[in-house]
């Protein structure tokens, strides 16, 4: 028997902090531009660059804010609740029950490269119920909405035939897909690298090490995916 646990959190809207983040970046760089460009003065870009592409990760959290709301679920052994709150004034906005003997299906995902989390339940009715979660990748059970998600589908899942059961629908990278999409960027980067220190020894292009670096998050992501599919009994 385990005890209902509640976790309060922040939910975002991503698609939308995601469409106002690159359009503050994109027009913002564009506009300092065209302004350095038509006053001939090469530190309005600089200036432009920090504004733009600088301060967006300094207050990241201020930026998330922007999109998110607070968020409360409980976790009890037959059912999972969710509810919405204001930012700012704290009323509620959504409350939804969701039972485990109405999902079919679920997908769970812990971001490697911040501190988000995604769930997707997909319902018997056809329906499907989302959510991207902030403040998660915690050591703490108590926090961690993806945790407490496996334990409770596998709580519920324990009992029941196999045809009965809820079912992980696995993340990209932990697909056959998804390896040889690894397999292929893995191949192009050593031979990115190794056409770099055959032509132009003495110089590392900047787009070179964002790539390497690129490798590695979906490396860590794939790492994470890997192991969620081992969680769910």
């Amino acid at each position: 028997m385990i005890n209902n646990q509640e976790i309060n959190t922040l939910v975002i809207n991503n698609k939308n902090f995601i469409l106002f983040i690159s359009l503050y970046m994109i027009v913002g760089t564009l506009f300092t531009s065209f302004l350095a460009i038509e006053l001939k003065n090469t530190i309005i870009i600089w200036v432009g660059i920090f504004i733009f592409l600088v301060l967006p990760f300094i207050f990241k959290n201020k930026f998330r804010n922007i999109f998110s709301k607070k968020a409360s679920l409980l976790f009890e052994e037959s059912r999972l609740t969710i509810e919405l709150f204001d930012f700012k004034t704290e009323d509620s906005l959504i409350k939804e029950n969701i039972k485990y003997s109405d999902i079919k299906s679920f997908r769970g995902i812990n971001s490697s490269k911040d501190d988000s989390a995604f769930i997707k339940l997909f319902l018997k009715n056809g329906d499907s119920v989302n959510y991207t979660f902030l403040n998660q990748g915690k050591a703490s059970n108590e926090t961690d909405v993806i945790e407490n998600l496996f334990t409770f589908i596998n709580l519920y899942n324990a009992n029941l035939k196999q045809e009965e059961k809820i079912v992980l629908i696995p993340n990209f990278f932990a697909t056959s897909r998804g390896r040889g999409f690894i397999i292929a960027l893995a191949i192009l980067l050593a031979i990115a690298i190794a056409l770099q220190f055959l032509f132009i020894p003495k110089a590392i292009p900047i787009s070179l090490f964002s790539g390497f670096i690129f490798f590695l998050i979906i490396i860590a992501q794939s790492k994470i995916d890997n192991a969620q599919i081992k969680k769910l009994k």
